[in-house]
């Protein structure tokens, strides 16, 4: 029998309220007889994570040379897509509201062209519209080649609800 530690970081930048705040996620996994990868993924939530669950903050992280687009368990929630779905652009842009679409995609894209990436728009999660901010920071290499991509994504939904609710109050004021 043989048994297993390992370690990691997620590193998100958070910005609420005015205040901006440095979530580091130190990912712990301790198992027994080794695992897959996905399984320490899996059993290896932290108070990194916790954090991210109290703040309502996901992360995420794109590497392009290896394909692979990693969600943090409170984006997966905030989505409501199953932790161990296959993550892509596609699956993505399928939790995005319609209208919104076109939007994400047309920012996404002049992200890569350099500009920066910080949006709000609407999911549908279990049929219900909900409110996401989301920041990303890319990195390209010496010929403009997208290496790396990390990101944010803010549930903000009580937010819009209480701006919608103020909006009304104030059309009755009037």
């Amino acid at each position: 029998n043989s048994a297993r530690l390992s370690f990691g970081l997620d590193l998100s930048i958070l910005q609420y309220a005015g205040c901006v705040y440095l979530v580091l996620a130190v990912i712990t996994t301790f198992r027994k007889g080794g695992g897959t990868p996905m399984d320490k993924m899996m059993h290896g939530m932290d108070e990194g994570y916790r954090v991210q669950s109290l703040a309502h903050v996901g992360s995420w992280r794109l590497n392009v040379r290896g394909n692979e687009l990693l969600w943090s368990p409170e984006n997966h929630r905030i989505f409501g897509v199953p932790e161990g779905t296959e993550m892509t652009y596609e699956t993505f842009l399928s939790k995005i509201h319609p209208d919104d679409v076109d939007y994400v995609d047309r920012q996404w894209k002049a992200a890569l062209r350099g500009e920066g990436y910080d949006v709000q728009h609407r999911i549908i999660v279990d049929g219900k519209i909900r409110w996401v901010r989301e920041k990303a920071e890319l990195e390209f290499d010496a010929h403009g080649n997208l290496q790396w991509a990390f990101g944010t994504t803010q549930d903000i939904s009580e937010q819009k609800k209480q701006e919608h609710e103020l909006q009304k109050l104030n059309q009755t004021l009037k």
